[in-house]
């Protein structure tokens, strides 16, 4: 059995699924790092990028991302170009999450300061904060639907079709909310189990899963 198990192992790590969505990350990033710099910045950035390939270190991706949050360090963590607009909600009513040490700490919302945004307007900034893009990601990780990351039928997340994120944000911020996927689909598996038939065997599981997920926030 422990033999059966290590091949199936070895096989799964040798496999090439996920190597194209991989390589679509890193072109996703490359266009964006090049998006900002200048023509003559561009053949500096095409030999790095060549150099990269030639000599590939252990996560190319990471140090392109590296690279792209750098350049954006003047920006204040926000997003200026055309092409890097964001369709980010008004988070919901502020909530409370539960950390590891068991203190809640409270999510601040815009409404809360007394600046309401509508949608309307949050749709059509030219810069939007990634401050709101992670506060949307919070409550969806709580399962709780915002203005650009909407439940749909399977209790997952599907992005709105007003947000205008492009390919490499649209699949981050999808990545991200599966999370919340995961968080809809063991409570309603947790709310199915009967109280009077659930042993301490549930019992425990719920215990270790609320302990898991609540990490999380």
């Amino acid at each position: 059995v422990i033999r059966k198990f290590m091949r199936f192992s070895l096989g799964l790590l040798s496999s090439t699924q996920g190597v194209e969505s991989f390589r679509d990350d890193e072109i996703s990033v490359i266009n964006n790092i090049k998006s900002k710099l200048s023509p003559r910045d561009n053949v500096y950035f095409d030999k790095l990028t060549n150099d990269l390939r030639d000599n590939p270190p252990k996560n190319r991706v990471a140090i392109l991302e590296f690279l792209l949050h750098m350049s954006q360090l003047g920006e204040r963590d926000r997003f200026s170009l055309h092409d890097m607009r964001l369709g980010l909600p008004s988070p919901a009513p502020s909530t409370s999450a539960q950390t590891p040490s068991g203190q809640i700490v409270a999510v601040n919302t815009p409404d809360s300061q007394g600046t309401p945004l509508s949608s309307c307007r949050i749709f059509n900034e030219d810069c939007i904060s990634e401050d709101l893009l992670v506060q949307e990601l919070i409550y969806s990780f709580q399962g709780i639907e915002g203005r650009i990351l909407k439940l749909d039928t399977s209790y997952g997340f599907q992005i709105a079709h007003q947000a205008k994120l492009n390919r490499y944000q649209h699949q981050a911020v999808l990545r991200l909310s599966e999370l919340g996927y995961l968080h809809n689909v063991v409570r309603r598996g947790l709310e199915r189990i009967s109280p009077k038939g659930a042993g301490r065997v549930s019992d425990s599981l719920a215990a270790a899963l609320h302990k898991e997920l609540s990490e999380y926030y």
